[in-house]
């Protein structure tokens, strides 16, 4: 729901068999040679096409539609071009250097001289020749970047002033700002190799005037889910995995709703599959080419896992239900956000594309990325494994943190593959988030898979996974709407569960990270056998257990002073000011001190943390309390005020207490409807406090 902000207030011709000019003969004759060329200049064309993209496929196992998607990809070759939510898309283009389309957030339009001007501003890749092994940390990063991160309040002016600061401290042209970008607040910065770890440890103190964070641009992979073997898709063991964690049972209490969008941060997407059907896409982006054209590009190789992986985790997560082709996500009626990172997963590229999730109204955020680890590291002695998740990455373990606790504050859930190495998992530094979802795999058996990655050592005290999903032998969706075969890996568990979140916040989307954690630990299965990944997720249990929040409508009816106390609406308000919306900005309180008198009270989360109040006018009826407010005014800021409003509070059609809210001029018409939660007792509590 949304409440405004206020501030200050020719001849016809003939078919070619007709007589005009030479014999029936001649003619024909005449159109077969034209046909035959036509058809020899077209095979050419395909195979230069087909050479391009390095694929030699066999016909004879692969049908043609998906060799030949039906487009001519040499008309949709750059970034941008098209729209990638049409069919036609094909491959993306392989190129760097294409400015990025116009009106993608995140640019200075005059940056000024150290900043890159806008057609030049892409994150550049990393040469392999630039890769080190960083031995302290295990990780394997660039010797000549480094990542910048500003504070979130940083505008364009902030951006200026840190370019002019790194500048002034370090005037040797070898030292140069390659990339910023103004809506994620992220900078990345190109040193000498040598100097990396001088200027890391420096630069905060050559700007004091600026708060930010610096850490290193760290080489990541996808959790190597396995490249899919096999194209049919009509075996009834390829749904496996839907009843272990009560998916069918979930789907009769919701699928989903369209103002709950999971955002998928991954390599690339075809957004003409059948499983990504676009009237649920939003907000498409390119973090390689700074566009919404998220599709494969030709030069990521067609047997590379980044060409299919992001495709399919989407599908796992909210792949289209009905549509006569496959399985389906278990989130089939959210929306969906594609971000795409290209094949190249650095800890810039990664960052960027969280933030832009976050600050793009994203409620739940996939990442099935991570740092990998040699065969030999699950040998290593666990006790020598959490020694080293303690003592390393604390540097990069703080900027994750600093997104985390963003996401945090906008009501945004973020949820890791484990990863594949069976090893502790937070060892990577970008898991180690406690107020994050990180979830192991099981196999078939509903034990640990082999591979999964895992957080708990009971015999340590130690307890940091948080659920586990199936993420074996699983039905994978791939480029040019096709579906490969079976795969596997922590890739697809976690989607499986984001899918779950977003079913869970499509029934409260004012649920915090913490109550979603804890309700998916306390539904969960215990898996008795594999103590070091967390319990198995339980959809229906977990959904039951969100509505078992609300109260029953004909109890309050029936006990008037019931409705004393506080309580919380579960939708959150989004601010609009002029022509810029915060997302998921406002949470809203009723306090009742008695049946008849009341304040609703506006909180604003994520942005002032100012308090808004008004008094309730309350009118019981027979099967429902209409309420009207004034303007909500603060004592913090007296410029400003949220408009009157309307509530009814009646019965849903399973008799839950329910709120219906309008705008006093709009004659009646619904404007939102949501649930509200009582959470104290007590109607006095302080909301920050609470908070």
């Amino acid at each position: 729901m949304k409440e405004i902000f206020y501030t200050d207030k020719s001849g016809a011709r003939r078919p070619f068999w007709q007589p005009w000019g030479a014999g029936c003969f001649g003619r024909l004759l005449l159109f077969m040679l034209l046909m035959f060329v036509f058809f020899f200049l077209l095979s050419l064309i395909r195979q230069c096409d087909r050479n391009d993209k390095g694929m030699e496929p066999d016909p004879g196992d692969i049908p043609g539609w998906i060799l030949n998607p039906g487009s001519d990809a040499d008309t949709t070759d750059t970034p941008g071009a098209g729209d990638p939510g049409t069919p036609g898309g094909g491959y993306g283009s392989g190129r760097e250097g294409e400015p990025p389309a116009a009106g993608m957030p995140g640019q200075i339009e005059n940056p000024g001289p150290y900043l890159p001007p806008p057609d030049r501003n892409f994150i550049p890749p990393v040469d392999d020749g630039d890769i080190i092994d960083d031995k302290d940390n295990g990780t394997r990063i660039a010797a000549n970047r480094l990542n910048v991160m500003l504070n979130s309040t940083a505008g364009d002016e902030v951006f200026k002033a840190f370019s002019e600061g790194f500048k002034k401290a370090y005037p040797d042209d070898a030292y140069k700002i390659v990339y910023y970008n103004t809506l994620t607040k992220l900078i990345q910065l190109e040193v000498p190799p040598a100097q990396r770890p001088a200027v890391k440890r420096d630069l905060p103190g050559k700007i004091p005037d600026i708060s930010f964070k610096v850490f290193d641009e760290t080489m990541f992979e996808g959790a190597d889910a396995g490249r899919p073997s096999d194209v049919g898709f009509s075996d009834d063991d390829l749904a496996w995995y839907f009843a272990p964690i009560q998916a069918y049972d979930a789907w009769e209490i919701t699928r989903g709703s369209e103002d709950v969008t999971i955002a998928i941060v991954d390599s690339y997407f075809d957004m003409t599959h059948s499983e990504l059907e676009s009237s649920r896409v939003v907000k498409p982006y390119s973090v390689r080419f700074r566009s919404s054209d998220v599709r494969p590009t030709r030069d990521c190789p067609d047997d590379d896992g980044t060409f299919y992986h992001g495709t399919a985790v989407a599908t796992f997560a909210a792949g289209t239900a009905d549509n006569g082709v496959g399985l389906c996500g278990i989130a089939p009626e959210c929306r969906i956000m594609p971000i795409s990172l290209g094949h190249q997963f650095t800890s810039m590229k990664m960052l960027e594309g969280l933030l832009y999730a976050i600050y793009q109204g994203a409620d739940v955020v996939n990442i099935s990325i991570g740092q990998t680890f040699p065969e030999m590291a699950r040998f290593v002695p666990i006790r020598e494994q959490v020694r080293r998740a303690e003592m390393y990455g604390v540097p990069e373990e703080d900027v994750w943190q600093y997104a985390f606790d963003l996401a945090d504050e906008r009501n945004v859930t973020i949820v890791w593959a484990a990863g594949n190495s069976d090893v502790y998992a937070n060892q990577d530094y970008s898991k180690r988030g406690r107020n994050t979802v990180r979830v192991a795999a099981v196999d078939r058996r509903l034990q640990k898979a082999s591979f999964s990655n895992f957080g708990n050592i009971p015999a340590l005290g130690i307890y940091e996974s948080t659920v586990s999903a199936p993420g074996t032998e699983m039905l994978t969706a791939s480029p040019f709407n096709s579906f490969g075969g079976v795969g596997g890996g922590t890739s697809y568990a976690a989607p499986v569960v984001a899918g779950a979140i977003g079913l869970m916040k499509s029934i409260d989307p004012s649920l915090t990270n913490a109550q979603i954690i804890e309700i998916l630990q306390k539904t969960g299965k215990p898996l008795e056998k594999s103590p070091e990944i967390g319990p198995l997720l339980q959809i229906r249990d977990a959904l039951l257990y969100v509505k078992g929040q609300f109260s029953e409508f004909d109890d309050v009816k029936k006990n008037r002073d019931s409705l004393i106390g506080t309580w919380q609406a579960t939708d959150m308000m989004s601010r609009i000011q002029g022509r810029d919306t915060v997302h998921n900005a406002v949470k809203v309180y009723f306090q009742f001190s008695s049946p008849t008198e009341g304040v609703v009270r506006l909180y604003e989360a994520n942005t002032t943390g100012y308090v808004y109040s008004a008094p309730l006018s309350i009118r019981w009826e027979e099967n429902r309390i209409l309420m009207h407010r004034d303007e909500a005014v603060s004592p913090e800021n007296s410029f400003v005020c949220y408009s009157s409003k309307n509530y009814c509070f009646r019965a849903d059609d399973e008799g839950l207490l329910i709120c219906r809210q309008w705008d006093p001029g709009s004659k009646g018409m619904l404007e939102d409807e949501y649930y509200i939660k009582k959470i104290s007792d007590d109607p006095e509590i302080n909301i920050r406090d609470h908070e």
